[in-house]
């Protein structure tokens, strides 16, 4: 399975919290510590293969539910690259289904988040209360996007202080609005944004791998080849 960045760190010892982290939490973001040196590849190990535009599952867990959504965009790098939010910008995954979320005309790419069961709606954050909610979603890959390195990111958006752009148009299935709340002004376009805003967003990234057809000959085209953080 995929992980994110935390998630291989936390499980190798490096790193303390397996969670995403909020965008202002600077040398935080996306698990980075100053003491700790990011700049080498793990391993290659593939952990799945799969074709170039395939639909892929993805299972998501909240520890803390703050409604909202989710979207996904991959930007393919090189060894020793970089990768840019304008890249990821323009390679964002197509929502397919999941969790009974409508498909939303305006943004595509967005996967809707149902509301906590009654009386499950708080959290510590790490989840000790007992409230873990698991959701699993289908996206679609960018058509044609393939690369020695993928890099995936994940950017989750609350929607519990304000309304995201989009939300007052979006055809929520019954019970799942999330209220009369204000509007929240524009979203951050990248990671580290400074400017105070009502709604917290969560930014995580996961590393993939694209190699042709001779590794399985049975498919054609480029693959998908999933494997551990960076």
């Amino acid at each position: 399975m995929l992980k994110s960045r935390n998630e291989v760190a936390r499980s190798q010892g490096i790193e303390w919290d397996s969670q995403s982290l909020n965008q202002k939490a600077g040398w935080e973001t996306c698990g980075r510590s100053p003491s700790i040196n990011y700049n080498t590849w793990s391993s290659n190990t593939i952990e799945a293969t799969y074709t170039v535009g395939q639909q892929i599952d993805v299972e998501v867990t909240f520890t803390a539910h703050h409604k909202g959504h989710f979207v996904l965009k991959a930007c393919p790098i090189s060894s020793g690259g970089t990768a840019t939010q304008a890249c990821f910008d323009n390679n964002k995954l197509r929502f397919i289904s999941g969790e009974g979320a409508n498909f939303d005309q305006n943004f595509p790419e967005r996967a809707y988040i149902p509301p906590p069961p009654p009386g499950t709606q708080a959290s510590n954050g790490a989840g000790v209360n007992g409230y873990r909610w698991n959701y699993r979603y289908r996206f679609q890959l960018p058509p044609g996007l393939s690369g020695d390195r993928v890099l995936l990111q994940w950017h989750y958006v609350t929607a519990n202080s304000c309304l995201p752009p989009g939300y007052n148009t979006y055809p929520f299935p019954s019970g799942w609005h999330p209220g009369n709340l204000p509007a929240c002004g524009p979203l951050p376009t990248e990671v580290l944004n400074t400017r105070p805003i009502p709604e917290q967003d969560y930014w995580e990234w996961a590393t993939t791998r694209s190699i042709w057809n001779r590794v399985m000959r049975s498919l054609d085209g480029p693959m998908w080849s999933c494997k551990d953080m960076c």
